[in-house]
């Protein structure tokens, strides 16, 4: 649904509801956690690029979101189908072991990896 002025009184009691608001303008980069609804527009003369990709840091919270993806915890029509959620978590796993065997056996050199790495 568009929200133009003047906005109606069920528009800015949803915008009110919102956990957060940006405005965006272009040259601008968001980061939203896919494991909550989001939604990212800019309007302008200039050409604008939206590009998605899963992303999950970790941040507890953003890691706890994460492994409630597909949950009953997770708003039902955000929710992605068990056995895609169930793929992806099974390659952040592998991604995660690949990286420990690549600390283990001296493989990253990054200093910035190194510093924040578990130790051994």
């Amino acid at each position: 649904r568009l929200f133009t002025p003047p906005l109606q009184p069920a528009e800015e009691a949803a915008l009110a509801a919102a956990c957060k608001v940006a405005l965006l303008t272009p040259g601008d980069v968001v980061l939203f956690s896919g494991a909550n609804a989001h939604m990212a527009l800019s309007v302008s003369a200039s050409l604008s690029l939206t590009a998605y990709e899963s992303f999950v840091n970790f941040h507890p919270r953003s890691v706890a979101a994460f492994l409630e993806s597909g949950t009953e915890r997770q708003y039902r029509e955000c929710r992605a189908r068990a056995r895609m959620v169930e793929e992806v978590k099974e390659e952040v796993v592998e991604a995660m072991l690949d990286l420990k065997a690549d600390l283990d056996n001296g493989r990253v050199s990054d200093p910035l990896l190194l510093a924040h790495a578990p130790p051994p």
